[in-house]
């Protein structure tokens, strides 16, 4: 990362974002697993128009 700071939003308002229009996009930065009944992985998700 650049060292700019990241924007954030929490699950309520990306579900907003979602019921406004908005697409959800998933990006799979590090190969998930399950461990127990948790998928551990690091993930971006982007909200596009």
């Amino acid at each position: 990362m650049d060292g700019a700071t990241p924007n954030v939003v929490t699950e309520d308002g990306l579900r907003d974002l979602h019921s406004d229009g908005y697409l959800i996009e998933v990006i799979c930065n590090q190969t998930a697993g399950k461990r127990h009944n948790s998928w551990h992985g690091a993930w971006a998700v982007h909200a596009v128009t």
